[in-house]
């Protein structure tokens, strides 16, 4: 990792893979820990041997924050899904309710 200049903010640390070709030509699959290796803990910190290929994938809810969906009588469209965020924050993060929105009753 140190060579291909470390990981990137969207990395997922806690889980990474190292694909491994043994003598009998199986491929073994071994799951380590990048952030603990990292801290020095021995049994994640893995020799690797040529040929082998570390995996590490993207964290999903750095790379692809949860988001939702406002239609109807607001401006519509896809917004990031703050934390604690309610319906009525999502109603001013779209610009409001319309004019012709209808605003007496509750469901």
């Amino acid at each position: 990792m140190y060579l291909a200049g470390g990981t990137t903010r969207d990395a997922e640390l806690t889980d990474a893979q190292v694909f491994r070709r043994r003598e009998n030509g199986k491929l073994e699959v071994i799951g380590v820990n990048l952030a603990r290796a990292m801290e020095g803990d021995e049994r994640d910190n893995l020799l690797l041997e040529p040929k082998d290929r570390l995996v590490i994938h993207r964290n999903p809810a750095r790379s692809d924050p949860a988001a939702v969906k406002v239609e109807g009588e607001v401006a519509r469209g896809k917004y990031p899904l703050g934390e604690g965020m309610t319906a009525a924050d999502l109603v001013r993060v779209a610009g409001g309710l319309k004019r012709g929105a209808y605003t007496e009753s509750r469901i």
